[in-house]
């Protein structure tokens, strides 16, 4: 099991009369393909956040890889985050004066392991396969397009190999060819690494590519708004 989550409750600052999550059960096998869906607020994101240890439960327990997350300090949530997860965030989060390859060099470095010979080799065959050339390899992040930028972000979520990949809206900057082009390479790698995936997106045509589908607000019973 990838992912288990058992009486989970969220709420931001102190108002935990109001959490804006409430999740009695929910988990993801390994190997799945998730597509999350709900309307802009419903909680989307902060679940995702809570799945990568950013942020922690107000209540209940997250077990990622049969590690409990609500037992972990952040530092170590945030260890186990670099070994195991890889996150492309709605913006990207790219450093935009580093180049494409020192970006993914930086998540290597922050996952704590040794640099590997074979980092960048790794790097420029990843970047191939979601077509950035290599004359591309030693620009700054601020140069490319808003999809080259989100190619460099999955190249840069998958450098450290992770179990668990988390997608949160990624496609909403593209048109409908290259929002297409990159679904279909995004599936073709992470069943190609046996990667269990939780995209978000509130895109319901991207369901198709998906063994699962899911509502939050089927599993939310908070009701909250986020």
């Amino acid at each position: 099991m990838t992912v288990s989550i058992h009486n989970l409750q969220f709420a931001y600052g102190r108002a935990n009369d109001n959490p804006i999550l409430k999740i009695p059960e929910w988990s993801v096998t390994t190997g799945e393909h998730i597509f999350l869906h709900g309307p802009s607020g419903s909680g989307k994101s902060t679940l995702l956040n809570l799945l990568a240890g950013i942020l922690a439960a107000t209540e209940g327990s997250i077990n990622i890889l049969d590690q409990s997350l609500d037992r972990m300090s952040g530092r170590q949530r945030d260890k186990f985050r670099a070994h195991h997860i890889g996150f492309v965030f709605q913006q990207f989060n790219l450093i935009h004066y580093l180049s494409v390859l020192d970006n993914i060099r930086l998540a290597n470095h922050f996952s704590g392991f040794p640099f590997r010979k074979n980092t960048d080799s790794q790097a420029k065959e990843l970047l191939r396969a979601l077509g950035i050339n290599a004359a591309l390899h030693h620009q700054p992040a601020s140069s490319l397009s808003i999809g080259q930028q989100q190619r460099v972000a999955i190249a840069r979520s998958l450098i450290n190999t992770p179990e668990l990949l988390i997608v949160d809206e990624p496609t909403s900057a593209l048109d409908s060819q290259n929002r297409d082009a990159f679904m279909t390479l995004l599936m073709e790698i992470v069943r190609q690494h046996n990667i269990t995936l939780i995209f978000v997106s509130h895109d319901q045509s991207l369901a198709r590519y998906f063994s699962r589908t899911v509502s939050l607000q089927a599993i939310n019973t908070a009701g909250g708004h986020h």
